[in-house]
């Protein structure tokens, strides 16, 4: 369908003009009668603009986003809080049981995507996927993973994620720790409320696959403080870094999020 568009937007813009032109010229009348020649001489300008607004607006249609569908993104559900996001946070914890490193008592994972209304809006975070555990073990209870209004809550450039996806950097917010505590003053009065017993966030950018723009952000937060969740510890050992390992997974996310680049939306 959009090549038809495409093609026939091309046909009238590239003979439109010349054809109107033609139309009103004294040389149209060894074709068409001196009715339609005066016609065309009349209503010229008319024509002209008609095929200006045509190229204006075909030019608004080129610069629109590839919006996808909440069902475009159901379709990857399975694949990415079963096979990624539960399989990141079943390695943090087997790796944090390795170091011997007090863990969390439990641990919620998040992947937020650009959510339009309209094409011509500007983009809101919001909650996709989702994935917790609690002691190390899969649990959608109790603590659960998201309230509903979590879910339903857009975020602008507010909290951990909103300066992630603003600055294109990780983000850490830590509610004891002073090095981490700005994200708090970024959030809106509702964004607070919902977020009252968040202790530590990790945010982490999600970058498309041509690297020139973020796409969602990976967030990884907990009750419990930063000293419990490492989530700032550069390295447990040689081997393995939590931003690091979590990064991966983001690069993971990015190569199956790609159609999602631009957005979803409802």
């Amino acid at each position: 369908m959009k090549l038809v568009v495409k093609v026939l937007i091309g046909v009238i813009l590239f003979l439109g003009i010349s054809l109107v032109n033609f139309l009103a010229s004294s040389d149209a009348l060894y074709v068409v009668s001196p009715v339609t020649n005066d016609f065309f001489k009349k209503s010229k300008v008319v024509w002209l603009t008609v095929i200006g607004i045509i190229y204006i607006g075909y030019q608004l249609w080129l610069l629109k986003p590839n919006i996808a569908t909440k069902r475009e993104i159901e379709k990857l559900r399975t694949w990415i809080e079963d096979l990624q996001l539960m399989y990141a946070l079943q390695t943090y914890y087997r790796l944090l049981e390795t170091e011997e490193l007090q863990a969390p008592s439990s641990i919620r994972i998040n992947v937020m995507l650009k959510w339009r209304r309209f094409w011509f809006m500007p983009p809101r975070l919001q909650i996709v996927y989702q994935g917790c555990l609690r002691s190390g073990k899969k649990d959608f209870g109790n603590m659960g993973c998201y309230s509903d209004k979590e879910k339903r809550w857009l975020w602008k450039r507010g909290g951990t994620c909103g300066q992630a996806w603003k600055n294109k950097e990780v983000v850490f917010f830590d509610s004891k720790d002073s090095r981490f505590s700005a994200p708090q003053e970024t959030l809106r009065e509702g964004a607070k409320e919902i977020t009252d017993g968040v202790a530590s966030v990790l945010s982490i950018p999600i970058w498309s696959r041509r690297q020139d723009k973020v796409i969602g952000v990976l967030n990884v937060d907990s009750q419990d403080n930063i000293d419990k969740t490492h989530f700032d510890d550069v390295q447990f050992t040689r081997r393995f870094s939590v931003i690091r390992f979590l990064k991966t997974i983001a690069e993971n996310l990015a190569i199956v999020l790609h159609p999602f680049a631009d957005g979803f939306h409802n």
